[in-house]
């Protein structure tokens, strides 16, 4: 939020007072939100290889924008038809012809090579192998922990010990999990200290968490200056959750402004009728049973796109000093990294 204020102070007098940003950019869509004035609605020009594609209207519920005197109706996202090449430039512009800021913005679908031929464990190794640095902490690793690069020391977290973690995933009980070296809520790190980590790694976690926006902030918080936040989310259209609906902001916002517990229950029972396939008193009594161990079930659903889009939120309203330096969408999962200013 401080970063949306600072583009709205910095404007000339004079001028009428714009405020922008890029928020992502992926192989089909760039998103971002643009406004004149405090006002949203924007006639904006999308460029693909320096020549104009489109011209579209910033009009985007983005309910995060008003908190920042900016008109909750300017966000914008643009699909691109056919996907964008790799190195391919794209531009976003006001109809006066100034670029909103972060444009021009090159897609790079290949920022460490060709990772098509290989698996979602040896890409996110390939990737952490050239961002990780230092020591760090991963966060439920479970059986699948991140490869880590040779001199990166990992400390590992999770909520409950080993032999715990066995009875609540009797489904993992011929996989070796990793033993954790903290047993802790990964939501909050209670037990971590402030800006006392190089890395935090979260893979397949997220979803995981009952306040999404409250585990970003004790990561944010934990990280030391400089500090990379290595996210990996599994997308909805490639696992079992595609028949659910996506997690709103507000949804997510409620979550951690109110309290988790608000929704807990209609999230056993979605999760109940849309995952495991149980209707009627059998989804009840289901919902009721994983309720009763607290299982840890996927409680919100994104998109790529729309995990940029929460991410972005939560960066400009809780003012986190967190910038994105990588996306990409890999064998049905994003993954994210970010660096902590």
């Amino acid at each position: 939020m401080q970063g949306i204020r600072a583009r709205l102070l910095g404007a000339k007098k004079s001028d009428p007072v714009s405020a922008s940003h890029i928020d992502g950019i992926l192989s089909r869509s760039v998103q971002g939100w643009a406004s004149v004035g405090g006002r949203g609605r924007q006639r904006l020009v999308i460029e693909r290889a320096g020549r104009p594609r489109a011209t579209i209207i910033a009009d985007v519920a983005r309910p995060d924008l008003a908190a920042a005197g900016v008109d909750s109706r300017a966000g914008f996202q643009y699909q691109f038809e056919p996907a964008l090449r790799d190195g391919e430039e794209i531009a976003v512009r006001f109809e006066n012809g100034k670029h909103v800021s972060g444009s021009p913005v090159r897609y790079r679908e290949r920022p460490f090579g060709d990772l098509s031929g290989l698996d979602e464990v040896t890409a996110r190794a390939h990737i952490a192998s050239s961002v990780l640095h230092g020591s760090g902490i991963e966060i439920g690793a479970l059986h699948r922990p991140l490869a880590a690069p040779q001199g990166v020391h990992v400390c590992y977290v999770d909520r409950q010990n080993r032999a715990d973690l066995y009875k609540h995933y009797p489904e993992l009980a011929s996989l070796p999990i990793v033993d954790p070296d903290v047993v802790d809520d990964g939501e909050t790190l209670s037990k971590i200290g402030d800006q006392s980590q190089d890395f935090v790694v979260a893979s397949h976690f997220i979803e995981h968490c009952e306040d999404p926006i409250g585990a970003i902030k004790s990561w944010c918080r934990v990280l030391r200056s400089k500090g990379v936040l290595f996210v990996v989310v599994p997308d909805r259209a490639a696992h079992f959750d595609r028949d659910r609906p996506l997690t709103s902001i507000e949804h997510l916002v409620q979550d951690h402004e109110l309290g988790s517990q608000l929704s807990r229950t209609a999230h056993y029972m979605e999760y109940a009728e849309l995952v495991d396939k149980r209707t009627g008193r059998d989804a009840l009594a289901h919902a009721a049973e994983l309720a009763s161990v607290r299982y840890s079930i996927h409680f919100h659903v994104w998109t790529a796109e729309s995990f940029l889009e929460m991410t972005g939120f939560a960066m400009r309203r809780y003012g986190l000093p967190l910038r994105l330096s990588l996306a990409l969408h890999h064998h049905g999962e994003l993954i994210a990294v970010f660096r902590k200013d």
